[in-house]
């Protein structure tokens, strides 16, 4: 079906049921069809690659630096006399859970979460960056 958009007046063809102007399918379609012009593209792809990367490095190290913080200062409790007892049980056991995670290695279960912190991070920053633009309308 050929359907013109009462705001723009641009044309082209539909592939939706009912009014285009209600379904989320057809904004998709109206948002990629006219707006793509020639330096556009390189300005999206470097905000979303600017965005990304930082979204993956901040998701990546802050887990890092939690666990490893919190392993420092139960250690550091350790050292000190009369509250070593109470410092080596969150120590063991801040450890063992690193060990779950890395198959019987602390630093490969440290590195095993923060790679999927990154993950994750970088998957929440590409739903945020895509539903910016659908309601933005770029």
């Amino acid at each position: 079906m050929i359907y013109e958009c009462p705001k723009s007046g641009h044309k082209r063809k539909v592939w939706s049921w009912g009014s285009p102007c209600e379904s989320t399918f057809s904004r998709q379609i109206q948002a990629s069809s006219f707006s793509h012009q020639a330096g556009e593209v390189t300005i999206v792809s470097s905000k979303l690659l600017r965005s990304l990367s930082l979204a993956v490095l901040l998701s990546f190290f802050a887990p890092m630096l939690l666990m490893s913080g919190s392993l420092a200062s139960t250690w550091l409790l350790t050292c000190i006399p009369g509250l070593g007892s109470i410092g080596q049980i969150p120590t063991n056991m801040l450890l063992d859970f690193l060990d779950t995670f890395g198959g019987g290695c602390a630093i490969q279960g440290m590195l095993t979460i923060g790679l999927v912190c990154g993950f994750v991070g970088a998957l929440f920053d590409i739903y945020v960056f895509y539903s910016f633009r659908m309601q933005k309308g770029n």
